[in-house]
């Protein structure tokens, strides 16, 4: 009688091994899977974040380049008030 509990013991032992062996390789698969979706939206992040900083720089130029608030015409030294003797100034 103990012989046959040794052995059921030992069966039961054996097919949850393999079970969990199995178990095993489907999160193994899993993780890699997991794995290479972070590193690609890492990437896309990173993308993402130079072409927003290349936005930024386009659309912010440097103060002393004579775009300030859309008018060439101020810069260093210029005047943000309206010329009146400016015949393409807005009306």
């Amino acid at each position: 009688m103990l012989i046959f509990v040794i052995r059921s013991a030992i069966e039961y032992e054996k097919k949850t091994r393999a079970f969990n062996l199995e178990q095993e390789k489907v999160l193994e698969k899993n993780r890699i899977l997991l794995v290479r979706e972070i590193m690609k939206l890492r990437a896309e992040l990173a993308n993402a974040e130079k072409r927003a900083r290349a936005a930024a720089t386009a659309g912010n130029p440097s103060p002393g380049d004579g775009r300030i608030y859309g008018r060439a015409e101020v810069g260093y030294g210029g005047s943000s008030y309206p010329n009146p003797n400016d015949p393409q100034q807005d009306q």
